[in-house]
């Protein structure tokens, strides 16, 4: 018999206080989920159907651009880049020439970008929801619940996916 982990108990730190929704996009660059941390944060990562997971895709490079110039200080974190949901926080390169640009997908002030990606860029396959996210937004108190209503819960996509996948079968 197997025996259990102290781990199998308890849920990850972001099962516990993030609410993920996602964006379908069939363009360019792909799949998408936002985590909606319950103090409003938003963090920015690829989705379980994005092609770097589906297609197996190895990736090259992360390109922040002008993201880097990203400033942000004090308590009420002045000085960040006011994001739109259309707004491109970075370029993915795949070695294999293909290339994929993420937004930003909701409303808010870019916190922080992910800028060990640019050292390590697998982390975006190998840890999406942790240690290889793109970017951490704060989108306005009052609109941070109606940002939600332009996503996909998590129940919405996975009805979705299961049928991609019966639909291809």
């Amino acid at each position: 018999m197997d025996k259990m982990r102290i781990v199998d108990f308890f849920p990850c730190v972001w099962e516990r206080y993030y609410t993920p929704y996602f964006v379908v996009d069939q363009s360019i660059s792909g799949d998408q989920c936002i985590l909606f941390h319950s103090n409003g944060i938003c963090v920015t990562t690829i989705a379980p159907s994005h092609p770097l997971f589906t297609k197996e895709k190895e990736i090259d490079s992360v390109d922040f651009q002008s993201r880097l110039n990203n400033q942000v200080s004090g308590r009420w974190k002045k000085g960040g880049q006011v994001m739109k949901p259309e707004s491109p926080l970075c370029v993915i390169k795949c070695k294999d020439g293909t290339g994929f640009t993420i937004y930003s997908r909701v409303h808010g002030t870019l916190i922080e970008i992910n800028k060990s990606l640019m050292d390590n860029p697998s982390l975006l396959v190998k840890k999406p929801w942790s240690d290889g996210y793109i970017a951490v937004i704060l989108p306005p108190l009052h609109k941070s619940e109606n940002q939600k209503k332009n996503l996909l819960s998590l129940e919405s996509y996975q009805k979705l996916e299961r049928v991609k996948r019966s639909s291809t079968t």
